[in-house]
């Protein structure tokens, strides 16, 4: 437990300003895109004539309804979730080697296996907070921008939630590759490529029709439409998005255990 506060502490900062920053933007820019994408003003099936818009999983039949627009920016809303998650794994991960204090760290009387959930327990705390912020501020911003014609709930909370789950996938994915290599001196810009690889990667799949390939990535597994036409997600997308997570957490917590300390001189 002391090394799980420890970690929330060392995470406080970053976990309140993305809190704030992702529930301010979806607060502010939904109200707005409702309006626009529902007034008229753009025609959206021209604009979703381009293919582009097929990979974030909205299409032209719901583009034009308060809960389609809410869709539409949360698969954007999607990369930063992932960019923090993994963020969030990786510093936890390689802070003490980057910051010479390994030794201080892994040589208290804790065993390995105990420094390594406490860790990952403090990253996955972090994400949930940062994803209730996102799910809150959605509901209220829906609320105001679809007041006259109402919006459902259900697939709201649905799709408000694929960013939370996306988080705690890279959130795993981060703590694995940081138990696995330590040396990581920039987190942040390595989760930025990372998560804009698997990004690039639900795309191409989309493109070239590889469904095999969509369970490799996240961001092919919650599309917004799906969501909207069966009421919920795909099963087999969930099982893929459950063996990846056990198996990241699995692979972490085994090299985790049996590694050495390294350091950087």
């Amino acid at each position: 437990m002391a090394i799980f506060r420890y970690e929330l502490r060392q995470l406080r900062n970053n976990t309140l300003w993305w809190a704030l920053s992702v529930a301010l933007a979806i607060f502010m820019f939904l109200p707005a895109y409702i309006s626009m994408l529902t007034s008229g003003a753009v025609d959206a099936a021209s604009v979703m004539n381009n293919d582009f818009f097929e990979m974030l999983g909205v299409d032209a039949n719901i583009i034009n309804t308060p809960i389609g627009t809410y869709g539409y920016l949360t698969s954007f809303f999607a990369i930063a979730a992932g960019i923090n998650g993994m963020f969030l794994g990786l510093k936890t991960f390689t802070k003490e080697t980057i910051g010479k204090t390994a030794e201080f760290t892994y040589t208290k009387p804790y065993g390995r296996g105990h420094v390594f959930c406490a860790k990952l327990s403090a990253a996955t705390v972090s994400a949930l907070v940062v994803g209730a912020s996102y799910f809150v501020a959605s509901a209220l911003s829906a609320h105001m921008g679809a007041a006259a014609g109402g919006i459902d709930f259900k697939p709201l909370a649905l799709i408000a939630l694929t960013f939370t789950l996306i988080e705690i996938f890279f959130v795993l994915f981060g703590a694995c590759a940081g138990a696995i290599y330590s040396k990581i001196r920039t987190p942040l810009l390595a989760s930025s490529g990372v998560v804009f690889m698997f990004y690039v990667l639900s795309a191409y799949a989309s493109k070239v029709r590889l469904d095999a390939v969509k369970y490799l990535t996240p961001f092919s597994y919650f599309g917004a439409s799906k969501i909207v036409s069966s009421g919920g997600y795909n099963a087999g997308y969930m099982a893929a998005f459950l063996t990846l997570c056990v198996a990241f957490a699995a692979t972490g917590f085994g090299v985790f255990n049996r590694k050495d300390i390294s350091f950087i001189s």
